[in-house]
């Protein structure tokens, strides 16, 4: 299992895999305090490199107004 610290090092480094892994971290308030906003920042982060579950989960925040 990956680190949320080495998740986040990884994230910072541009990994969209990172990006999406630490957004559903925040998101889900798994190993960390949920927060939406990060998660969508990761989200947003890692579907801008055309990761296809950062994207869905992306439009599922949206769908729920989130």
């Amino acid at each position: 299992m990956t680190s949320l610290q080495d998740l986040m090092i990884r994230a910072q480094q541009g990994d969209p895999e990172a990006q999406y892994q630490l957004a559903l971290k925040y998101d889900k308030g798994d190993e960390t305090p949920q927060d939406l906003r990060a998660a969508f920042n990761f989200y947003l982060q890692a579907a801008r490199q055309n990761h296809p579950s950062a994207q869905a989960a992306l439009g599922d925040m949206f769908r729920r107004g989130e």
